[in-house]
């Protein structure tokens, strides 16, 4: 897991569409924290360290680095968009705030706000922040958001971090996506029969073994897409498919796209 792609420095933004319910492929870790914000009163499930959230008010979702979580709706959600600030240390470091970061997360995995009585300012800052290519600029608006949460936090839902071996199943598979990883390899690695892994790592993620590797492998495919110049050959590697072809099927399967017309979509103009 903190293996992941070396991205957890910097600020990086997304804003894209909101997934629609079902797509359980955006179940992801990542060494860096993570602010998401839907200003739609959107009827949303969210599972962070094996809880599940429903919210269905305009909301802010600020996650530790390496908690594993997922956020889609509930309902079509088609002309919805959302914005996710990713952002490491070196950028908490700089900010000006009052607090810290821990301060505001009060050492928990996450903790969602209700944005309810924010929701004008919040939406005119996203429009504004997705105008913006300085970073300086952009961590002035993040500075501003975070300032907001800090205020809302007697309205805010907490998740608290979770101690559990899946964490380390979680952990392992995120390392060896390059290489074939059997539930029967994790069953005698983690000493535990295979019934109760798959029973503890459903409870846990929501999903199967199966269902996470193949998420994860996807999502990892999306990153490098996105963000290094790597061959899809090789990425098609990197992430544990076994021939370039299958790897073609699956993500146009999953994205309605090619690999190629996806990195092309995510070029920065």
């Amino acid at each position: 897991m903190r293996s992941y792609l070396n991205y957890g420095q910097g600020l990086r933004l997304d804003y894209t569409r909101l997934r629609s319910y079902g797509d359980r492929t955006a179940f992801h870790v990542h060494p860096h924290y993570e602010l998401y914000l839907l200003t739609q009163p959107l009827k949303t499930e969210s599972i962070i360290c094996g809880k599940k959230i429903i919210t269905d008010y305009p909301c802010a979702m600020l996650t530790a680095p390496f908690i594993p979580h997922f956020t889609n709706a509930l309902e079509y959600s088609g002309k919805y968009y959302r914005m996710v600030f990713y952002f490491g240390t070196d950028i908490t470091d700089t900010l000006q705030l009052p607090f810290s970061l821990d301060q505001l997360l009060m050492g928990n995995a996450s903790r969602i706000f209700n944005l309810s009585e924010d929701y004008d300012t919040v939406s005119q800052l996203i429009q504004t922040c997705n105008l913006l290519t300085d970073s300086f600029n952009r961590q002035k608006i993040l500075e501003i958001l975070l300032n907001i949460l800090f205020s809302r936090q007697d309205r805010a839902e907490t998740v608290k971090k979770t101690e559990s071996y899946i964490l380390d199943v979680i952990d392992y598979i995120f390392q060896h996506l390059d290489t074939p990883c059997s539930s029967q390899e994790l069953t005698e690695r983690f000493f535990v029969s295979y019934n109760k892994l798959q029973h503890d790592f459903k409870s846990y993620t929501y999903m199967t073994i199966n269902e996470f590797v193949l998420a994860v492998k996807l999502n990892r495919a999306k990153e490098l897409l996105k963000l290094s110049g790597m061959p899809i050959s090789e990425i098609a590697k990197n992430c544990g498919w076994e021939s370039e072809s299958y790897f073609y099927r699956f993500f146009r399967s999953r994205t309605g796209k090619t690999p190629l017309q996806y990195r092309k979509s995510h070029i920065i103009q």
